[in-house]
């Protein structure tokens, strides 16, 4: 009975691999794929019922036995149901006709939502009951195998999901229910500011029945100097009021990204467009070089007028990050008056290159959507692509698939984000480098935390510079000024620069503390270490939890971790040796999760 057992349930695992398979290929447009996954899903199941059956008869007799033979009931009849949601989704879904083209069909994303939501309550459903069937008095081998099927079914249940969610919102984002209109917003992390980088140029998107064009667009300037200043007016969010309205962003409107918090900058650019001569926008995108080399990788090279050599996903991060100020700036007679002239140029061209990718994005044909998900996924993790919808369902979906920008790090979690802004108003952010060091011990008793934060920044701006890109603030062409804000939980308990004691200014945004330094400045081939000591607390209860955020700079962050207990070890696939470490550059948020074992 137990052999019979371990081979139905062998056939159960891999039956319910295929047809997981089978809902992958679905999703990617693979029609063909999915028929195949889904005849050996059918194929491995039905072995698995002949097995099942007169192999256990007797065993069903045996009250222990009888136990797992009633899990592996549950299993087989749950795998069943997964079998038939999967195959009703593929007879429904013409996958292919949910490739943009110019335009999505929206008539064929609503036919598919109702069986893409009938997957998830089944997965849902199966999920639960696998919970259930896999208790711990199952024999080893039985128990491993419905464990290995219950992994299965949980990971395609959370994808499932987020599946439903895409369909159920996506008709209304592409304008099946009215027109919609998008700000989008091209940032320089060159000029770094919370958020990203300041804001060079602007488009306004326009989705009709599934089908998008660009309705407008231009330089930042276009904007700012609408009307006069002093005219426009904002309502809110109250902390970004409070805490940059000093900077006066609602004339200068390309100076918006202050708050590393996306939805905060997007809100207020969603007040202030109509203002500066656009119109009300639904939603805001903001996107930089490594964005836009994304969207590259889904058009091919755009040529632009103004340059011969066309920008790709290779080479456009690096040219307008970089490259950009070098050909059009290090011209003319040297004069800041000659100086002002090229960089209209140049701002010309940016806005050109924006509007150039937009529109060929626009009647591109794109590929499928798990292909797009893979180009766009890690630029929009990495804050290079960062959306904010004003309707609450939809910033609900742009939050579960981390394009959101929010700087979310929940009470009782340990975490930070270290945030820098240009003071220099140059382009010298191209050539720093970060390197942060992040060492903390917490006592497993009380929660309480000891830890330091070294940032060392480097400025690596190339000797030979113009000396007209390199800054007209500061007295040493080439020299970084800046200032920083740690947003954190914890308190501080010192701050210094280079060893020297250094006082830090304090507020609150987003339900963090944050302490700002004072300005800074960093000489051409020098750098200056930043250290900040904490003391705070973490909930250890249900264990550790870590939230690092990455601010979207042209050089990402190096990163050092290493966090442990005074007493006892972190255990989990996020430790190493009882500790919590990390050692790379940082492109996307740094997560942890790690169980407490004291003592």
């Amino acid at each position: 009975a137990i052999v019979g057992a371990l081979l139905s349930a062998s056939d159960l695992t891999a039956g319910t691999a295929d047809a997981r398979k089978a809902l992958s290929a679905v999703e990617n447009g693979d029609t063909e794929s999915a028929r195949l996954s889904l005849e050996s899903a059918r194929q491995h199941l039905d072995r698995a019922d002949g097995v099942l059956g007169p192999a256990t008869l007797a065993a069903r007799l045996v009250p222990s036995l009888a136990q797992h033979v009633t899990a592996l009931d549950i299993a087989l009849g749950e795998s069943r149901n997964i079998t038939k949601a999967a195959d009703g989704l593929l007879a429904s879904a013409d996958y292919d006709r949910l490739r943009y083209r110019g335009r999505i069909d929206i008539a064929q994303l609503r036919a598919l939502s109702p069986d893409a939501s009938d997957v998830h309550e089944v997965l849902t459903r199966a999920e639960g009951r696998l919970t259930e069937a896999g208790a711990p008095w199952l024999v080893g081998p039985v128990r491993d195998r419905l464990d290995e099927l219950h992994s299965e079914v949980s990971d395609v249940q959370a994808a499932s999901g987020l599946a439903s969610h895409v369909l159920e919102v996506a008709p209304a984002l592409f304008g099946g229910d009215g027109d919609r209109r998008y700000l989008v917003v091209f940032m320089t992390p060159a000029e770094l500011r919370g958020g990203g980088g300041f804001i060079g140029s602007y488009a306004e998107l326009l989705a009709s029945d599934g089908r998008f064009r660009l309705a407008e667009s231009g330089p930042i300037r276009d904007l700012i100097y609408h009307g006069e200043f002093g005219d426009r007016t904002l309502n809110g969010p109250t902390e970004y009021l409070s805490r940059y309205g000093r900077f006066h962003t609602v004339d200068y409107i390309q100076d918006v990204t202050l708050s590393p918090h996306f939805p905060y900058n997007a809100e207020v650019l969603a007040q202030l467009y109509p203002q500066a001569g656009g119109s009300p926008v639904d939603g805001v995108i903001g996107i930089d070089p490594i964005g836009l080399a994304a969207l590259l990788e889904l058009t091919g090279p755009v040529q632009v007028e103004g340059r011969d050599e066309p920008l790709t996903a290779e080479n456009a991060a690096d040219f307008l990050t970089r490259d950009q100020y070098l050909e059009f700036l290090e011209e003319g007679d040297g004069s800041w008056e000659e100086y002002d002239r090229l960089n209209e140029e140049r701002r010309d061209f940016l806005a050109a290159a924006t509007t150039a990718t937009f529109e060929e994005l626009t009647r591109a044909s794109l590929p499928a959507p798990a292909e797009i998900g893979a180009a766009l996924g890690p630029a929009a993790r990495g804050r290079h692509i960062q959306v904010w919808s004003r309707r609450s369902a939809e910033q609900e979906l742009l939050e579960r698939v981390d394009a959101d920008s929010a700087l979310d790090i929940p009470d009782g979690f340990d975490g930070f984000e270290l945030v820098q802004q240009n003071a220099g108003n140059d382009k010298l952010d191209a050539y720093l480098q970060r390197t942060i060091e992040y060492t903390a011990e917490i006592d497993p008793a009380s929660g309480r935390l000891t830890g330091t934060v070294r940032a060392t920044l480097e400025n690596n701006v190339p000797s030979d510079i113009p000396p007209r890109i390199a800054g007209r603030r500061v007295d040493v062409p080439g020299t970084s000024r800046t200032w920083l804000t740690l947003f954190t939980h914890h308190g501080i308990v010192s701050a210094s620069l280079d060893g020297r004691p250094m006082s830090v200014g304090w507020e609150e945004e987003v339900g963090l503390n944050a302490y700002d330094t004072p300005f800074i400045e960093i000489p051409p081939g020098e750098s200056v270490t930043l250290e900040f000591v904490l003391d705070g607390w973490v909930d250890l209860s249900d264990g550790y939890e870590l939230r690092i955020f990455p601010q979207p700079v042209a050089n990402p962050d190096v990163v050092e971790l290493d966090v442990s207990l005074t007493d006892g070890r972190f255990t989990g696939p996020d430790s190493t040796a009882g500790a919590v470490v990390y050692s790379d550059p940082m492109v996307e948020p740094i997560t942890a999760q790690a169980q407490v074992l004291k003592g």
